[in-house]
């Protein structure tokens, strides 16, 4: 860049913010996402463990089943041998519930969304920092320090 006027400098220099704005926003959006998800994974593998204690003792269980948003069914289970997991994108599958703790313990989905998000979170963080010490000096300075690099 040293050998570039101020002005396409400073133009480089701005459209390469804007790129690291595009990515922060992404990163943001992907975390928010995976961030959503962990607790209903939380939830549904609480259900399956307590089923699990619960199985072959013949007690019944008063659970209430969300349907949608703010819907619920309710429903008595007794001896649950099987559940069926919601995969998204209009499937859903049966699985044993042994199989089903494991898909949503620590080889399922929640697993794999915590282990997606983290490296995200820290992307997410080095990028806010370069944002911010790249935006912290005015745009003069950077084209000062373009200049200047050899």
């Amino acid at each position: 860049m040293a050998d570039k006027e101020p002005e396409p400098a400073l133009a480089d220099l701005q459209t390469l913010f804007n790129q690291y704005k595009q990515i922060e926003a992404s990163l943001q959006q992907n975390r928010i996402r995976l961030g959503n998800k962990l607790p209903d994974i939380k939830r549904a593998l609480d259900t399956v463990q307590m089923l699990c204690d619960k199985r072959g003792t013949g007690e019944e269980l008063n659970m209430n089943f969300e349907l949608v948003d703010s819907v619920y069914a309710k429903a008595v289970v007794k001896d649950a041998e099987s559940v069926y997991l919601w995969l998204g994108a209009n499937v859903m599958l049966e699985y044993p519930l042994d199989e089903a703790k494991a898909r949503l313990g620590m080889t399922g989905p929640h697993t794999t969304a915590f282990a997606r998000c983290t490296p995200i979170l820290k992307d997410f963080t080095s990028r806010r920092s370069s944002l911010s010490a790249s935006s912290r000096r005015s745009p003069r300075d950077r084209v000062r320090a373009a200049h200047a690099d050899p």
